[in-house]
């Protein structure tokens, strides 16, 4: 694992700054609950992953937002909220903003890494789905340009592999590493032994980089197959950009249409719709919602 995170993402990383989990969600959890006191400022985007939001709220933290644009997360916001109260950690999907979708450019991700460095707040990189991209190479995660340490890297094989394999990491300094494995030998002590070392044989053996080369063909057709069938059949209801990788796509609404309504009958003709997902976006009156019928619920093959 260390090493693919090396090659793939230029995270200058040994195996002293890796944690294997289970899942993101722990890692996230274990993250909080490490760095985060009862009390503190995270800082989120006002759209953002409802699942990191409830384990922010049940950790004791403050959770505060900030604006969402067609950049992702808004960092002079950032900014101008830390010449107000102290921020603890901001919790950011750079690569494909959740839900949005959108991708940080090099500049917005630079500053935010220097506020952090100035201001001396935790950086919570959770990049879902970084092995998806269609349309060029994707831009180097946060973590692979903290020269000041404050980035906690977080991922998973989950969307890589197959949903119900639970491996996921985290990357971070040595120190963070090693409370974070003391804590989850509280509440998970000794993981998936036998699944952690069946995954390290696919790296061993080049297996998994080349599902992952296979996976990215399948997905990038289907983006594109499904970017058509959205413009044929619902051009006149929904507005969208074509998304230059993951396993989603966001979309706008008319604002005649329950989304609510029409994302319980989606459901029953196996359309995913992410109900936590369907809101009124900076006050417009249309709503948007993030549409998954990209993706199965089994791997790729």
């Amino acid at each position: 694992m260390t090493e693919y995170l090396r090659e793939s993402r230029g995270l200058p990383i040994t195996i002293d700054n890796v944690l294997i989990t289970r899942g993101t969600m722990m890692a996230i959890h274990l993250a909080v609950q490490c760095i985060v006191q009862p009390g503190e400022v995270v800082v989120v985007g006002e759209v953002s992953y409802t699942s990191c939001n409830l384990i922010i709220k049940q950790s004791g933290a403050k959770l505060m937002t900030v604006p969402v644009d067609e950049h992702g997360i808004d960092v002079e916001a950032i900014e101008q909220l830390c010449q107000k109260t102290p921020i603890r950690m901001v919790y950011v999907t750079p690569h494909h903003q959740h839900p949005t979708t959108v991708i940080m450019p090099a500049e917005r991700r630079l500053r935010l890494l220097q506020l952090a460095k100035t201001h001396g707040f935790c950086i919570l990189e959770d990049d879902y789905d970084y092995d998806f991209h269609y349309n060029s190479n994707p831009i180097l995660p946060l973590a692979a340009a903290d020269s000041g340490r404050n980035v906690v890297y977080v991922g998973s094989l989950s969307k890589v592999f197959s949903p119900a394999l639970r491996v996921g990491y985290v990357v971070a300094p040595a120190e963070v590493i090693e409370a974070m494995a003391n804590l989850r030998r509280i509440i998970d002590r000794q993981g998936d032994n036998l699944l952690e070392a069946a995954v390290a044989v696919l790296f061993r053996d080049g297996e998994m980089r080349r599902h992952l080369k296979k996976a990215q063909k399948i997905y990038h057709h289907r983006r594109d197959l499904f970017c058509e069938m959205l413009k044929t059949e619902l051009g006149n209801e929904i507005e969208f950009s074509k998304p230059t990788g993951g396993l989603a796509v966001w979309a706008r609404f008319d604002p005649a249409i329950s989304l609510p309504e029409v994302a319980q009958k989606a459901v029953k003709k196996g359309f995913g719709f992410r109900t936590d997902c369907i809101t009124a976006l900076n006050s417009t009156p249309r709503a948007w919602a993030l549409l998954r019928s990209m993706r199965k619920k089994s791997s790729a093959g």
